[in-house]
């Protein structure tokens, strides 16, 4: 009885309400970062499967330690460039003196500052 309310409910739902699925990357990382990070955690794979007293697991170890100061390296610069660019593109719009331009600058700004409500209201179906 309970598995066919369950599976009435759920049925119900997925009709009406939109599934959105999350961003797995970050938009502004490149792909040589995430390249790294592919590579990282095949390392910390190979760290765990071990004993502990094995040579390779501390030779996996050390290339995960290494490989995470690289990611957090690259991350950072990835971010730094971005910001570079948005700030570029405002100082861009802020000049061009025009209404809708100086919005859109105002806008990334905002986003930069973090002082945006990034949450979207989920479309109900009727």
């Amino acid at each position: 009885m309970w598995r066919n309310v369950k599976g009435a409910l759920k049925e119900a739902a997925d009709c009406t309400i939109r599934r959105r699925r999350r961003a797995r990357r970050k938009k502004w990382m490149s792909e040589e970062t995430w390249e790294v990070i592919e590579k990282r955690k095949e390392a910390k794979l190979r760290s765990e499967a071990g004993r502990a007293d094995n040579y390779e697991v501390e030779l996996a170890r050390a290339e995960y330690w290494s490989l995470h100061s690289e990611v957090r390296r690259l991350a950072r610069r990835d971010k730094r460039r971005q910001t570079k660019e948005k700030v570029s593109e405002a100082e861009i719009l802020i000049n061009k003196n025009e209404g809708q331009s100086q919005r859109i600058a105002y806008k990334s700004i905002k986003e930069l500052n973090g002082c945006v409500n990034k949450r979207k209201a989920i479309p109900v179906k009727d």
